[in-house]
């Protein structure tokens, strides 16, 4: 028998925890990763898998917030950050991760939200966070407070975040986002019997800590308090009949009448009421974009949630997700697909304001827009076919062979023409390091590798900016050589840039360009949305430490200055268009 908060040995790693080959250690779960940040000991690898488990959950929640994909990428690193901050300060998490990470992405957006990047948010959440509050003084608030008044309000938010993290993080994984049995043992360190049994005792506990809240909430009376047991027993045993005291309080009493809604609530239907309950905005387009991600590695054998592709776990950049059974009704996918339509259902939960539990306001589900619901993710492409080279009509070279088009040209059908003019012409200098981006010597061989250096004025440290296509996408021409900067199109970090004979049909050269008006700082981002132009020793160089020099892809890792750029006077007069 154990007390409320114990748990077997499976449940807590000991015999029947998950194993590797052989017998040797699983994968390290959250709560060993979180020892290591907080050790310094192997620090920066645990921070990359915690990022790698969770930015794209952390991704998917803040483009429910934003307008666009870049500010998303935006706030989901710096949620990221503040959580590293915490975590490495012996705050913040140890094992609920998810639940933790993406509640800073909503207090970050409460803050943006009386900002000057109020304009960056999506209009649904904006009005929503300002009118949520327009009946309550918001104006004597900071954006903080506002934002822990409306969570203290919702009484299941308080009793979840009451309960050991340990049940925290299985029912997130487990009830809220419906994912396989092995793939929330990983995270936990426990078998999948383990998770089975550790689900139905914080199911259990959640409802108790459900009560407690109920009955510490201001203003409730001794009589409250004391018939709160009973209102969990006529929850648990639905079939009997209510004791006569008990129908009398609630005629009377409205707040204890709609605890017990909620309560019975939490008992049927928890997967539909828990995230609307702890997400309080974007439960129905996050549940959707996760959805999605699940049924796309279901589809694909290896799809991550952000839609990337690859080989193994050890070679994925995203979160890795164990394949789950189609979504139907008896799967674990199929339950979170029933709890989004629900969730849809009642437009978004009712959340109860500060000051009074009668107050009741509705929560509006994101509208269908771009500005509100995520994209479902898709396979990346492949990357496009390499130029051909020049035919036999380009100009010879000393060797008899054909030459590389001259500088300043590119290959059509096999003759030289000139390249368009540039639209803008700048240094790049790596916001962490202040260098410059170079083609190394001026060589104008296709494949040399980008690298930062010191600036010394040369053209083969300026670029030629250019948006062949008018969508706002550019391509990055070094002056000196006239060669196009492109990206390996693959979405697997340190993947090398280098330079090709211009050709704005391939997609490898065409660069997604981000530049908030005033920041002085551009980001290029590689087709698809994921992998972000800069220093391929990201973290060394954003640290101040002595870092290679090569340039390169990656994903958006904690905002890192690494991946900005610095430029000279305004980009396109500032009239670029984000892509």
């Amino acid at each position: 028998m154990y007390g409320p908060h114990m748990t077997s040995a499976a449940e807590n790693g000991g015999p029947g925890a998950p194993t590797g080959p052989g017998g040797a250690p699983a994968e390290p779960s959250d709560a060993e990763l979180t020892a290591a940040v907080r050790r310094q000991t192997g620090g920066e690898s645990a921070l990359a898998e915690l990022y790698r488990r969770h930015h794209s959950a952390a991704l998917a929640y803040a483009r429910t917030f934003v307008r666009d994909a870049h500010t998303a990428e935006d706030l989901a690193s710096e949620a990221f950050t503040r959580t590293i901050q915490a975590v490495q300060s012996g705050r913040g998490p140890k094992e609920a991760w998810r639940p933790y990470l993406l509640g800073v992405v909503r207090h970050t957006a409460g803050e943006w939200a009386s900002s000057a990047r109020r304009t960056e948010l999506s209009a649904d959440f904006d009005r929503w966070f300002h009118e949520l509050h327009g009946a309550q003084g918001a104006d004597t608030q900071s954006a903080e407070e506002r934002m822990i008044r409306l969570e203290d309000g919702s009484m299941v938010l308080r009793g979840f975040r009451s309960l050991p993290e340990r049940w925290q993080a299985v029912l997130w994984h487990s009830v809220v986002e419906g994912e396989p049995a092995a793939r929330t043992g990983m995270l936990l360190g426990v078998s999948p019997s383990g998770v089975a049994s550790l689900t139905a005792r914080a199911r259990e506990g959640l409802r108790e800590a459900f009560l407690s809240a109920h009955a510490e909430s201001a203003g409730r009376s001794r009589e409250c308090r004391r018939y709160g047991t009973l209102l969990g027993s006529a929850v648990r045993r639905p079939g009997r009949r209510m004791p006569r005291h008990l129908r009398r309080h609630l005629d009377d009493c409205a707040g204890c009448r709609r605890a017990l809604t909620e309560l019975t609530d939490l008992n049927q239907r928890l997967g539909a009421v828990l995230p609307v309950a702890l997400l309080l905005w974007g439960a129905p387009a996050y549940l959707t974009a996760r959805l999605a991600a699940g049924v796309a590695a279901s589809g694909t054998g290896a799809v991550s949630p952000s839609g990337s592709s690859g080989s193994s776990a050890s070679s994925a950049t995203h979160e890795p997700v164990t394949a789950p059974p189609p979504a139907t009704a008896a799967s674990p996918w199929g339950a979170t697909a029933a709890a989004v339509a629900a969730a849809a259902a009642v437009a978004g939960g009712l959340l109860l304001l500060p000051g009074g539990e009668e107050s009741v306001r509705t929560a509006p589900a994101p509208a269908a827009s771009t500005s509100s619901v995520a994209p479902v993710p898709t396979v990346p492409k492949p990357p496009s076919p390499a130029p051909e080279p020049p035919s036999a009509s380009a100009t010879p070279s000393p060797s008899g062979g054909s030459a590389s088009p001259a500088p300043g040209t590119r290959a059509v059908r096999g003759a030289a023409v000139p390249d368009p003019a540039a639209e803008d012409r700048t240094r790049l200098r790596p916001a962490s390091t202040g260098r410059c981006m170079e083609i190394p010597a001026g060589s104008a061989a296709a494949g040399a590798q980008a690298r930062e250096a010191a600036c010394d004025g040369g053209a083969h440290q300026q670029w030629n900016l250019l948006r062949p296509g008018g969508d706002g996408r550019v391509q990055l021409r070094n002056t000196g050589t006239g060669m196009c900067l492109a990206n390996q199109g693959t979405q697997i970090d340190d993947a090398p840039v280098t330079q090709a004979v211009c050709d704005p049909s391939d997609t490898r050269q065409l660069w997604g360009l981000h530049a908030p008006e005033g920041a002085g700082e551009a980001r290029f981002i590689q087709d698809g949305g994921t992998m972000y132009l800069g220093l391929d020793d990201w973290a060394n160089a954003a640290d101040g430490k002595p870092h290679t020099d090569k340039i390169a892809t990656n994903h958006h890792y904690y905002g890192s200055p690494s991946f900005g750029f610095l430029y000279d006077g305004a980009l396109f007069d500032g009239e670029f268009t984000d892509s």
